[in-house]
């Protein structure tokens, strides 16, 4: 008979209490309900059998009794062979049961401020507030008024290159003049200019073109278009008959000259004034200097932006991306400006080209000292980009009654791409003289 189990010795449970019949791939856990609490869980260890004990020889008088338990056709994987000594079983390191905490409120632990990263913040938000404050001065500073109109004035004078589109409209009496004006400058020496003129009496309209340049080389061209209309007119007005002699001549002439480009080079001017051609260079030359030199160019400025002839009367406020100042003359600072313009290497350099090129403040009269019986009134608007202060329209407008008034809208482009091509074809100044010439003998032999 095998020997009685010893009473300090536990049985080993079944397999099938301990692993689920449906499942054996599960792991052997209890079963833990809701409502038990954690302390009295049951956390002994189960104890897997191993399917071969090893048994160490001792007699067999001592030897337990060991039901032999049904292992499961599942390979199990030991990591150590297991030695059981007599009347012990020993198994693999028991595994505890982990308690389902799935439904626990986890604990969360504030971290501590850290007082570097309180510092931090401070200063962030003070490097934030001066950056702040110091951009907010230099916009005070930069967008003050009488500042934004001084650069608009600056950034005309040095512009290299521009463009200046003009319309002036003038009603006097019932006649009325309408002037259209581009001027172009590519630098201080060369430039462009077209005008279109049209004035509107009695029903009629009259129009006449006209256009100037001074190329690179420093020689003018000029020519008149559109003379047909206004020479008839002016004909029928002297009463001359069309088809007579003085009639054909005054049309030879003007078939001649309408739309051609006359040039004066330096050559035709010097032959007809050589003091004239002489002083036309010197001044070409002195421009130049003035462009290429920026401490005279900063003279003018400096000259200005100390002595302003030009104030704001009222601020209109802003639109469209511009500020708009109502202007208005000072006649004590034009005096001022005149007289420091005096001292400049510009000023001196022309007056030492031409002797009789002067300028005297003293000619200057006070507005308030005039005594004139007509009241005439005017208004001067410049309106400024509020980031470039550069002038983007200027309108004038004034009027001394009701039948009389004229107004001016005047928009300048600065720092443009401006070319003066040199016109292809043209006659000189001397074909122009002989063209007259014989016109004018025409005419002079008709009435002999």
């Amino acid at each position: 008979m095998p020997d009685e189990p010893q009473e300090n010795q536990q049985p080993i449970a079944p397999i099938q209490d301990i692993i689920p019949q449906n499942d054996t791939n599960l792991a052997p856990q209890p079963v833990v309900t809701p409502d038990e609490p954690i302390a009295q869980l049951n956390l002994d260890p189960v104890i897997t059998p191993t399917p071969t004990p090893i048994f160490n020889p001792a007699p067999a008088a001592n030897l337990a009794s060991t039901p032999v338990v049904p292992v499961s056709s599942d390979p199990v994987v030991a990591t150590e062979t297991p030695v059981i000594s007599p009347g012990v079983v020993q198994t693999t390191t028991p595994q505890p049961i982990v308690p389902d905490l799935s439904s626990a409120q986890p604990v969360v632990t504030k971290p501590k401020k850290s007082k570097k990263f309180i510092a931090g913040v401070v200063i962030s938000i003070i490097l934030a507030l001066s950056i702040s404050f110091t951009a907010l001065g230099f916009n005070y500073w930069y967008q003050d008024p009488q500042k934004v109109l001084s650069d608009a004035i600056v950034n005309a004078v040095i512009s290299k290159a521009s463009i200046y589109s003009s319309d002036i409209n003038i009603d006097s009496n019932g006649t009325k003049v309408k002037i259209s004006i581009t001027t172009k400058q590519a630098d201080y020496a060369t430039g462009s200019l077209d005008v279109k003129i049209t004035a509107t009496y009695s029903g009629k309209s009259y129009s006449i073109d006209t256009s100037a340049l001074i190329d690179k080389n420093g020689d003018l061209y000029f020519k008149l278009s559109n003379l047909t209309s206004i020479v008839a007119e002016a004909k029928t007005a002297m009463g001359i008959d069309t088809g007579s002699t003085i009639s054909d001549s005054i049309d030879n002439l003007v078939s001649k000259i309408d739309g051609t480009w006359v040039k004066i080079s330096s050559a035709d001017i010097k032959q007809y004034s050589s003091t004239y051609a002489t002083t036309k260079t010197c001044v070409n030359d002195a421009m130049t200097k003035f462009e290429n030199d920026s401490t005279q160019v900063v003279e003018v400025i400096d000259a200005y932006k100390k002595n302003p002839f030009l104030l704001i009367d009222k601020d209109l406020g802003q639109k469209d991306g511009n500020f708009n100042f109502q202007i208005k003359g000072s006649t004590t600072g034009l005096k001022a400006f005149i007289a420091s313009l005096k001292t400049t290497k510009i000023y001196n350099a022309i007056h030492d080209c031409d002797s009789s090129f002067t300028i005297d403040e003293n000619s200057i009269k006070d507005n308030t000292s005039s005594s004139s019986s007509t009241d005439y009134s005017s208004k001067l608007i410049l309106s400024i980009d509020y980031w470039s202060h550069q002038i983007t329209k200027i309108d004038f407008s004034g009027s001394s009654d009701a039948n009389n008034s004229f107004t001016a809208v005047i928009v300048p482009q600065f720092n443009q791409k401006v070319t003066i091509d040199t016109p292809a074809t043209s006659i000189s100044l001397t074909e122009l003289s002989s063209y007259i010439q014989q016109a004018y003998d025409s005419f002079h032999s008709t009435y002999q």
